[in-house]
């Protein structure tokens, strides 16, 4: 699948919110074609409210896990991941989310494997569903 999300309004302008990536995706309208998102960009584009996500219902196909910066997640202050869990949940989403950071410069050698794991930490208490089998 192929997808478009929009930046950071400092990174870029084509397809700048995510409103106009959902218009582009559907446009193209292939099912090939889907519609990406990313927590910082949502962010800093103001695009956090329940109504950018309820017009997504059923399109949104992939979302990253980010703080601005690429920071370690959880860790900028920025993102409210608490409230857009509880966006994705609304609508049903039960398609690929991913957690991205840079690695920072290491402290020691296994660093980065600590970073990973707290992130990943991270992204399982804010957004997967509690099992309630």
């Amino acid at each position: 699948m192929l997808c478009l999300a929009p930046l950071a309004p400092a990174e870029g302008v084509f397809c700048a919110t995510a409103k106009d990536c959902y218009l582009m995706a559907n446009a193209v309208e292939h099912p090939s074609f889907g519609l990406h998102l990313a927590t910082a960009p949502l962010t800093a584009s103001g695009e956090t409210g329940h109504a950018t996500f309820i017009v997504l219902n059923g399109r949104l196909d992939h979302i990253h896990l980010d703080e601005p910066g690429l920071l370690p997640l959880g860790t900028s202050g920025t993102v409210d991941h608490a409230d857009m869990r509880r966006h994705l949940a609304a609508i049903s989403y039960r398609n690929y989310a991913t957690v991205v950071q840079r690695c920072l410069p290491a402290v020691d050698d296994d660093y980065a494997l600590r970073a990973a794991a707290q992130a990943v930490a991270f992204a399982a208490d804010h957004y997967l569903p509690v099992d309630t089998r």
